[in-house]
């Protein structure tokens, strides 16, 4: 298993960091944020990566919705 590390991006939760365990690469994988107003937050895993402020390398998640086409 592999792990990956997840950002959110936009919505309630925006910048929350995730971590996924995997055995196949995250890219499409469904995920849920908890927000402060809601239990739970969709978002799907982009292809798109940026670096968390620590240096560690991580998928960007965009709420389902709210991703480009």
């Amino acid at each position: 298993m592999h792990h990956f590390w997840v950002v959110a991006r936009g919505g309630e939760v925006d910048g929350a960091v995730g971590l996924l365990g995997l055995d196949g690469m995250p890219t499409g994988e469904h995920l849920h944020y908890r927000g402060d107003d809601v239990t739970d937050v969709p978002y799907v895993v982009t292809a798109e990566t940026t670096t968390l402020p620590d240096g560690r390398p991580a998928y960007i998640a965009e709420r389902e919705g709210d991703r480009r086409r």
